[in-house]
């Protein structure tokens, strides 16, 4: 079973998120959170196998907290998502710790292959 937290601060999406993936049998939902800082304090304790970040968060944006999270857990996958289709802000991304970057409109159709992937690796 993977255990996936969402951090988005839109609850709707999140809940969208949430439901995509709740119709999996090996995939569950173990936290959800609307800013970076609420997930750094719940994460350690939903201990999740990937964390869906939106790059557009409250406070500490999804590049920050992508960037505190792999300081803390380096092994943990993490999937951006963002509407920034830049190269160099993908790049960014990626190499800040970021295991996967999806584009927020391709989100409902890539978000199942990419989790799939990770859990592969």
């Amino acid at each position: 079973m993977v255990q996936v937290f969402i951090v988005e601060d839109h609850p709707v999406i999140r809940q969208s998120y949430a439901l995509i993936l709740q119709r999996e049998a090996d995939i569950t939902i173990c936290g959800e959170a609307d800013s970076g800082e609420a997930a750094l304090l719940q994460i350690p304790h939903a201990t999740p196998h990937i964390v869906l970040v939106d790059f557009s968060l409250p406070g500490m944006n999804g590049l920050e907290f992508v960037k505190h999270l792999h300081k803390i857990h380096p092994t943990l996958a993490t999937i951006m998502i963002s509407g920034h289709r830049e190269e160099t802000f993908i790049a960014e991304v990626l190499a800040a710790g970021a295991t996967h970057y999806i584009v927020k409109e391709q989100a409902p159709q890539s978000l199942l292959p990419a989790i799939r992937q990770i859990m592969r690796t």
